[in-house]
């Protein structure tokens, strides 16, 4: 309770009073008084609940602290410094963990391109280490976000494990099933949708397969009609092969149009 109560650390000293005759343990509530001066109170409170003793045990902490344990940087940062407050406790008048000795602490919990570009920078103090480490992340955060929204992942985010199957035409599981090329195609609107008909292998290679074996002969330009959204569009077309195989289906399809 001493611990999390110095972990918050309160502004005003007489709320720090207050709080303690309520969190504190009972054989430390001796050393509290209503008139008694604030800042030896809280030296006292410092020495008793932490012993020079206990100094081994922050130590190890900071020493095996890595920042990878940890989702953010503020959380990491609030810990090590915390750690670090809490060996000075058990110091007390012996003197405090010099700058130095709290950056060889940073850095073994820190990876190596961060130590690299302190070294490059010249950076060598733990307020450097973790204004950089505040820049990464933000850098990261950023990438990510833009990374997710450019991409069809994002539609992934909206869906059921269920409806993550896979698709043959992303060659992935990762994409908006309403808007797999082999289901519905999206006008430039994004409202209106034109239902295209699911490719059908075995038709297509049944029309592959039926051709018309008689050679077609030398013929003339022909004019081709075709109907599209934006009208009538012509176009002419020299079949004058001496050995043009077409499609059955094709040619029923020019023969009922002629």
């Amino acid at each position: 309770e001493v611990r999390t109560l110095f972990a918050a650390r309160p502004v005003d000293q007489k709320d720090i009073i207050a709080t303690f005759k309520i969190l504190i343990a009972i054989d430390l509530h001796y050393l509290i008084k209503e008139d008694s001066d604030s800042e030896k109170i809280i030296d006292q409170i410092f020495k008793e609940t932490f012993p020079s003793k206990n100094l081994f045990m922050y130590e190890n902490r900071l020493k095996t602290i890595k920042i990878n344990n940890f989702k953010t940087i503020k959380e990491f940062k609030s810990y090590f410094n915390t750690q670090v407050r809490y060996a000075n406790y058990c110091l007390g008048s012996k003197g405090k963990i010099t700058e130095r000795e709290q950056f060889a602490y940073l850095e073994q919990a820190l990876p190596n391109y961060i130590l690299k570009k302190l070294y490059f920078e010249n950076k060598h103090t733990v307020k450097d280490a973790f204004e950089l480490l505040e820049l990464e992340e933000d850098f990261s955060q950023r990438f990510k976000t833009n990374a997710i929204t450019t991409t069809h992942t994002t539609e992934a985010v909206k869906q059921t494990k269920g409806n993550n199957k896979w698709c043959k035409y992303h060659r992935s599981k990762y994409h908006n099933t309403d808007e797999c090329l082999g289901r519905k195609k999206y006008s430039n609107n994004n409202t209106d949708f034109k239902i295209k008909k699911p490719y059908n292998k075995k038709e297509e290679k049944n029309n592959l397969n039926n051709f018309i074996d008689e050679p077609q002969g030398i013929s003339d330009e022909i004019n081709l009609k075709l109907d599209t959204d934006h009208g009538d569009i012509k176009a002419l077309v020299d079949t004058g092969a001496k050995l043009c195989y077409i499609s059955k289906t094709k040619a029923e399809k020019n023969s009922k149009k002629n």
